[in-house]
């Protein structure tokens, strides 16, 4: 942009207000001082955190732009509870109290950096409506947070906003807590809902969620128990909707250390893991405090299985050395008393970076277990391998295509794309689903498996409902974002992809399609250090993780070092592998193994010629620098110049089909 040139954005703007602000530094100026540099520093960092941008700040007031509803509201909660903690060893008529106001709408984002637009008036207007701390939001906010966040609220009122032409719908929040990626959902009564609620409440004695930010207290819940005869709200009919998929507790973690200020660490560590598998649906996370009095009961796995009730358990240890820390994590199947997984993480702690650490150690161990590829769905998965795909629920339909990516045959195409099918017409809300399916029809077109007509368009729709049923779910824009790569629509596949990142940066499936797709589109820096984030943050991902790494080896002339990697991509029944270890050998010169590479690419793509290689390069929107290295090893491992004149782009026939 330049000179006075503006652009639209939406974007949410969170308004910071000090209430009583005058008041306090009247009483004493210089405590005054030292609270607002505190209760600053707080907003900078929360905002940071999630990606928001402080745009002002005042004695007593501050703005931040945040990129969607979601995040805008996990920074306003966190800043209640840091508030709070400050606030704990002040007497009452010094506490710093805050009244906050969120809104979602269009801003204006001029070429000096500086923003304006509606939201950011509409966001103080709606936090001053509060009388003393406490978050309110517009109904926008509610809106697009819902599928998010769970939220309780009171709606307040329409107010009148100066220079807005519409009054806004006000709510004022009363919790909320991280709402996981929405699981299929089951359709139970409200009332029997909240009655199951109370009897679990009055059962367990309170429900705690393990959340450093934020809870939902007990008496919450009795509440709604007390309103058993009335509707509940859709948000709280979710809310109450236990989990279907398998169970698993954290067991506190251990303090080898013999320095009792390791406690602290050691109890976050496992609190934090709890906390985080709660971001699965499928999930069903036993409560910490039921698990915490077990702590040192010396129960074998068995007996605590039976105690929670559940399938799996992580446990662990922490033992400190002057700087170093080392952490033990195992993940344990009670049914079996198999161990399925351990790792010992050794790092530096210093009291500086005490959050820092307890952070990449609970990411890493979460990740592992609870991935798309984690260890929980592997086990899931070979307990589904001797099941007829007739007989798998909507869920275990997923579980299964998660599986195909595995080996990507047409055969297993075929099966799961049927499964799935079923699934979304019994489980229409089933957001995963329409997602995955998505992928499985992007399959047809670009690998060629079980083709049928308009599989752009009908993976194109899927996704998109995908992302109608849930604005948040990072999956459905994933699915977007790898469509119209497909379709080689580049402009709006970054601005899709972007999103998707946006939501989550962590999910390993996203991260490495993604990353592929930048890096073929001709950003292999930014795209092999996605790929690269993805293979750290979970080392049991697909092999095909491995493509991009061994294509980029290639495009430099390191042939030796795209075999090694190549030879990493165990799926030996995918034409894509034949073509690059083809490829590969024939530059080496490697006249044996090429041989085989092609004779096997022959069975697997029969009639396959140079012309065909060109035209699956294509799909991927390829560089001509890489296609034609690449057809020239083709060339030289003895492929056939041919014809491609009854073939589009990533069709083929399959064998036996």
């Amino acid at each position: 942009m330049s000179g006075n040139e503006t652009r639209g954005k939406l974007a949410v703007i969170l308004n910071v207000e000090v209430v009583g602000y005058e008041r306090l530094r009247k009483d004493d100026a210089a405590a005054t001082e030292r609270a607002v540099e505190k209760w600053q520093a707080i907003f900078a960092r929360r905002a940071k955190s999630r990606a928001g941008e402080v745009l002002s700040t005042a004695l007593d007031e501050a703005n931040a732009l945040f990129p969607n509803a979601i995040d805008a509201l996990r920074v306003a909660l966190g800043i209640q509870g840091d508030i709070k903690d400050y606030n704990a060893a002040l007497p009452g008529h010094r506490r710093v109290r805050l009244r906050m106001g969120v809104d979602l709408g269009e801003v204006e984002l001029a070429a000096d950096g500086s923003v304006s637009g509606d939201p950011i008036a509409i966001a103080a207007r709606v936090g001053s409506l509060m009388p003393d701390e406490g978050i309110c939001v517009s109904a926008a906010v509610v809106e697009h947070a819902r599928s998010g966040l769970y939220l309780t609220y009171d709606s307040l009122t329409d107010v009148e906003v100066e220079g807005v032409a519409q009054p806004e719908s006000v709510y004022r929040i009363t919790s909320g807590v991280t709402r996981p990626t929405p699981a299929p959902k089951r359709r139970f009564s409200s009332r029997a809902l909240i009655a199951a609620a109370a009897v679990l409440v009055v059962a367990v004695g309170g429900l705690y969620f393990g959340l450093r930010d934020t809870l939902i207290e007990p008496a919450a819940i009795a509440n709604l128990a007390e309103k058993a005869s009335e509707p509940a709200p859709p948000e709280m009919v979710e809310a109450l909707a236990m989990p279907t998929g398998p169970s698993i507790a954290v067991l506190p973690f251990v303090n080898h250390s013999g320095d009792p200020e390791q406690d602290y660490f050691a109890r976050g560590l496992s609190l934090d893991i709890a906390s985080r598998l709660t971001r699965f649906a499928e999930l069903t996370v036993i409560a910490s405090t039921s698990v915490a009095r077990l702590k040192g009961a010396g129960f074998d796995h068995a007996t605590v299985g039976r105690e929670l009730g559940v399938h799996f358990l992580v446990e662990g240890g922490v033992r400190k050395s002057g700087n170093q820390i080392r952490v033990t994590a195992t993940l344990l199947d009670t049914t079996t008393g198999e161990t399925v997984w351990g790792e010992t993480y050794e790092r530096e702690l210093t009291p500086s970076n005490v959050f820092e650490v307890q952070d990449d150690i609970t990411e890493s161990v979460v990740d592992v277990i609870a991935d798309v590829h984690g260890m929980i769905r592997r086990v899931q998965l070979e307990a589904l391998s001797n099941r007829s795909i007739d007989s798998l629920e909507a869920f275990e339909c997923v579980l299964r295509a998660n599986a195909y990516y595995y080996v990507m045959t047409p055969e297993e195409h075929l099966l799961v794309r049927g499964c799935l099918e079923r699934a979304v017409k019994e489980e229409p809300d089933y957001v995963e689903a329409w997602s995955v399916l998505a992928s499985v029809y992007i399959d047809e077109h670009s690998l060629g498996f079980n083709p049928e007509r308009g599989s752009m368009r009908r993976a194109l729709e899927a996704a998109q409902e995908a992302v109608r049923l849930d604005p948040s779910d990072q999956l459905g824009h994933y699915m977007v974002a790898h469509a119209q790569f497909i379709r080689q629509d580049l402009d709006a596949f970054y601005e899709s992809a972007k999103r998707a990142l946006e939501l989550n940066p962590n999910n390993t499936d996203v991260l490495a399609v993604l990353g592929m797709e930048l890096a073929y589109a001709g950003d292999w820096e930014h795209g092999l250090v996605m790929v690269e984030k993805a293979r750290k943050i979970n080392p049991f991902h697909p092999d095909w993780f491995f493509f991009p790494l061994a294509l980029d080896q290639f495009r430099n002339g390191h042939y030796d070092a795209a075999l090694d990697l190549a030879s990493e991509i165990k799926m030996p029944d995918n034409f894509w592998t034949q073509i690059v270890m083809a490829q590969i050998h024939g530059q080496l010169g490697n006249k044996e193994e090429a041989r085989a590479a092609v004779d096997k690419l022959e069975d697997l793509y029969p009639g396959f010629s140079l012309d065909a290689a060109r035209s699956e390069y294509t799909v991927w929107n390829m560089s001509g620098d890489i296609v034609e290295r690449a057809l020239e090893g083709l060339r030289k491992a003895g492929v056939p110049e041919g014809t491609c004149t009854d073939r589009t782009p990533g069709r083929y026939y399959t064998k036996g089909g």
